[in-house]
């Protein structure tokens, strides 16, 4: 490449990052499905017990789970790293409804 990509990064805000290839590798546990190096990146209350990332009780999201409106994070804006142009774009594809782990 005769000139560097600039990259920034997609997020604004604070954000946590608690699974990454620093602390594994493959970070998810799976080579599979692109997650060897992949990153999850949440929101938390750092003022809650156990810092949670979701607005329901520890014994709810232990029991029943969170659903994914109940994140912190849901609904925020994920922007673009680098110039470029959207090729494609699809809508429309179901959401899981909880989040248990």
């Amino acid at each position: 490449m005769s000139k560097p990509i600039l990259m920034q990064f997609p997020l604004k805000g604070e954000w946590y990052s608690p699974n990454t290839p620093g602390s594994k590798i493959p970070s998810h546990g799976t080579n599979r499905y692109g997650t060897r190096y992949a990153y999850d990146f949440i929101q938390v209350d750092w003022t809650r017990k156990g810092w949670p990332a979701y607005r329901v009780s520890m014994m709810q999201y232990l029991i029943k789970g969170a659903a994914l409106e109940d994140y912190y994070c849901w609904g925020e804006r994920v922007y673009a790293p680098c110039d470029g142009m959207v090729v494609v774009a699809e809508d429309g594809y179901a959401e899981k409804k909880k989040q248990i782990y």
